[in-house]
């Protein structure tokens, strides 16, 4: 009985040590185990797997500003001249481009009358400098029904050293004289009346 006890003790030995080996075999892979690979996500209705290192946010595609104030829009246009607005027969400048931010009929409260804009520093063509931020400014000439009128107007977003942004007009208070549809011819200006921009023609309606 005893030689039959020791014997059995020793096979329950050898079965313990033979699997503690298996399991420590660096050689051997468990093909129940989990995929943990973090740079590697499954696959989703049979795409193909992606990694988490290589996704980028896609790059804002910047406009062709030259074609977009050849085309214009529905209610604005980028005219070389508007004889029928402007009696003084001004063309465009060459320094800065405008453009409006939407296409759409530019609504003008009379008792807070602003025009936003988008703008761009011509290629070639240096920014404002300290001195010349503080006197950029914008040329009006409208009509509405019955009226025709020439405003100046002052500007915020044509800052020392920038290239592009957005360009707040804010007219004459003049301009409450008015009221209606109709439409203005507008330009930047620079040290000066001459424009700095090209002209800008949008489709307008003040009101109260």
């Amino acid at each position: 009985m005893k030689r039959a006890s020791f014997s059995v003790l020793a096979f329950c030995v050898l079965l313990a040590f033979g699997n503690g080996c298996r399991k420590s075999d660096p050689n051997t892979t468990d093909p129940k185990a989990e995929r943990t690979d973090p740079d590697i996500s499954s696959p989703v209705d049979g795409a193909a797997p992606t990694t988490g290192k290589n996704l980028s946010t896609p790059k804002k595609e910047e406009p062709d500003v030259p074609a977009l104030l050849q085309k214009g829009g529905k209610n604005w246009s980028a005219p070389a001249t508007a004889f029928d607005l402007d009696p003084f027969k001004e063309t465009g400048g060459d320094r800065l481009w405008i453009w409006p931010s939407e296409d759409k009929v530019v609504e003008i409260i009379a008792s807070d009358p602003q025009i936003t804009l988008e703008w761009k520093l011509r290629p070639g063509h240096k920014a404002v400098d300290t001195a010349e931020a503080q006197v950029v400014m914008a040329e009006i000439r409208g009509k509405t029904a019955g009226s025709q009128f020439g405003l100046r107007g002052s500007t915020e977003g044509v800052k020392e050293g920038a290239t592009e942004g957005k360009c707040v007009i804010t007219v004459g208070m003049a301009i409450k004289d008015y009221r209606g549809e109709g439409e203005l011819l507008l330009f930047i200006t620079v040290k000066g009346i001459k424009p700095a921009s090209n002209l800008l023609r949008i489709k307008t309606k003040i009101v109260d």
